[in-house]
């Protein structure tokens, strides 16, 4: 993994470069974490993944693993003359057993940092509302959620983007372009922040993270994945 500002073919900075190579998840460097009652994170070789597995074995577990690093966010209120026009998450997923999972604390994507709960503030990421996956932006409490229609599987690996770029955010899955936003955008810095729970009244569950890579454009034209 790598905070540094690697350069990649005429876009900007590679601010994220995750592929979970050392025996652990680096929570010294790279990433802050967090788990709660029997919860673990680990790095697991699932074949052919290596992830980082977000282990809630019972009830009320609770891990969240969040980047280090707050990055420049073009957001809502980002003017032109800015240098760099979008910011580009992409991540591989995997969610356990759906019923197990605490909605009001999952969240995969964007935050200020600190293993944010979907019910924060200032977050942009997928969400899960009754079990099903939604996408989100919200801008000081405020929000806009909407559902994913005809999502993938989500128990088994998907691939996942996220360009925030002025004035919208596009969410994808598995290079399908599910949703945009247009509004409650935050525009203040953020970092990769995924968090899971398992409900009070249930059992175990999981969400396992692949590759996770996060980078800058110079470019308005809104990327693809």
């Amino acid at each position: 993994a790598t905070g540094a500002a690697t350069a990649i073919t005429a876009q900007g900075p590679m601010l994220l470069n995750e592929s979970w190579a050392t025996a652990t998840p680096d929570t010294t460097n790279i990433w802050d974490s967090s788990v709660g009652g029997t919860g673990a994170l680990t790095r697991e070789v699932v074949a052919p993944y290596t992830v980082a597995r977000m282990n809630c074995p019972a009830a009320s577990d609770v891990v969240y693993l969040a980047g280090r690093r707050r990055v420049f966010n073009p957001g809502a209120a980002s003017p032109t003359t800015n240098m760099y026009q979008q910011l580009v998450l992409e991540f591989e997923a995997l969610l356990g057993t759906l019923a197990n999972i605490d909605n009001a604390q999952l969240k995969l994507g964007l935050a200020s940092g600190g293993g944010v709960q979907r019910a924060g503030n200032d977050i942009i990421g997928f969400v899960l509302a009754s079990d099903a996956l939604n996408t989100i932006t919200d801008n000081g409490g405020t929000e806009e959620i909407n559902v994913v229609a005809s999502p993938p599987t989500l128990t088994v690996m998907n691939h996942y983007a996220i360009v925030v770029r002025n004035g919208a955010v596009d969410f994808w899955v598995n290079r399908v372009l599910v949703k945009t936003h247009v509004t409650n955008i935050t525009n203040i810095p953020l970092a990769a922040d995924f968090r899971v729970s398992a409900e009070a009244a249930t059992g175990a569950t999981k969400v396992e993270i692949g590759s996770c890579r996060m980078f800058l454009l110079d470019s308005t034209t809104p990327y693809i994945p």
